[in-house]
């Protein structure tokens, strides 16, 4: 969707009238006049420590063309670069989650409603509307270089970060993404390969990592954990058919650090075990699934996972598995 930008000199001014024009008017003023000041105090002195930007220093994240002037992390901590500078957003919890929400929805207007009720859901609609105003200007100084105002955009009573401002590391996560499908489509698997390990590159850890009850996140949260699954799973049966045990070894345990039920995961760690000639240790991985499975869901391994524990024991063939179509 594209948005006429009009330069609005009345929303760079305090909101606030400047003369009531009765009482309510002036106690109104008067609440919002201190509850500014409070809230200023309270995140001057009160460090958000749950949601600071926690990197120093930009990640060693893959080089990209498309990355631009601003450049965000969302898969992990979130952070904002400036080329390679760190840019603070402050201590103001506020400023934070506002910032955090835009960048998810870049690209997509965004009602000043939905951000007074994100932000400030049980306070006064007039002085919600005020802190708003408040900590979008705060937010314009940090972010915005220079006298132009071109990362948060305001048209209708609607904000906007739009796409040419801002590339994130979930764009470029889904960019090659994409081209690992497209790559498997042709049935060109090192180069689905290359590009599945490329997506991974920028995956960091979870979606928004350091807002982990904010419901707001979760869709988007499993969204890529789902697709950094599918990535690991194709890697590791990859690797397997290329007998390179100690990259199977490495993906398999990626994969049940999230899920430890992935019964093909074990049988993969099986299979790596056996190709170092360790035999005992594929056995031990055996058990130990049949004990998960046992004590999670209830159930004995599969036929095919049973089928290559007899043959590690008796020393025979291993059992083929079926190729992995993401």
């Amino acid at each position: 969707m594209t948005i006429e930008v009009h330069h609005h000199h009345h929303e760079d001014k305090p909101e606030l009238p400047v003369a009531p024009r009765n009482h309510k008017d002036r106690v109104l003023t008067e609440i919002a006049r201190l509850s500014s000041q409070i809230s200023s105090l309270y995140d001057a002195l009160v460090p958000a420590r749950d949601h600071a930007l926690a990197p120093a220093v930009k990640p060693d994240l893959p080089a990209s063309p498309n990355v631009q002037s601003l450049y965000a992390t969302c898969l992990g901590s979130f952070a904002i670069y400036r080329a390679d500078t760190l840019v603070s957003l402050g201590n103001r919890r506020a400023v934070q989650h506002l910032f955090r929400y835009l960048v998810a929805r870049t690209g997509k207007v965004v009602p000043r409603e939905e951000l007074v009720e994100l932000l400030w859901p049980e306070v006064e609609p007039a002085l919600a509307n005020h802190r708003l105003h408040v900590t979008v200007s705060a937010l314009r100084r940090l972010i915005d270089e220079g006298p132009a105002l071109g990362t948060i955009r305001y048209e209708s009573d609607c904000y906007l970060v739009p796409s040419e401002a801002l590339v994130t590391d979930c764009d470029l996560f889904e960019h090659h993404f994409g081209r690992a499908r497209r790559a498997l489509r042709a049935r060109d698997m090192p180069a689905a390969a290359e590009a599945f390990r490329a997506a991974l590159d920028y995956y960091r850890g979870d979606y928004m990592a350091d807002m982990p009850y904010a419901d707001w996140v979760q869709s988007q949260r499993d969204h890529f954990a789902t697709r950094r699954l599918i990535a690991l799973t194709f890697l590791c049966d990859y690797c397997s058919r290329k007998s390179d045990a100690l990259g199977t070894l490495d993906l398999a345990q990626q994969i049940l650090g999230v899920d430890e039920l992935r019964e093909r995961a074990h049988r993969e760690l099986m299979r790596a075990h056996c190709v170092m000639g360790q035999p005992a240790l594929a056995l031990r991985q055996y058990e130990r699934c049949a004990r998960l499975l046992r004590r999670e869901l209830g159930m004995s391994p599969s036929t095919l996972t049973h089928r290559l524990y007899e043959a590690i024991v008796n020393g025979t063939e291993l059992p083929a598995e079926s190729p992995v179509t993401p």
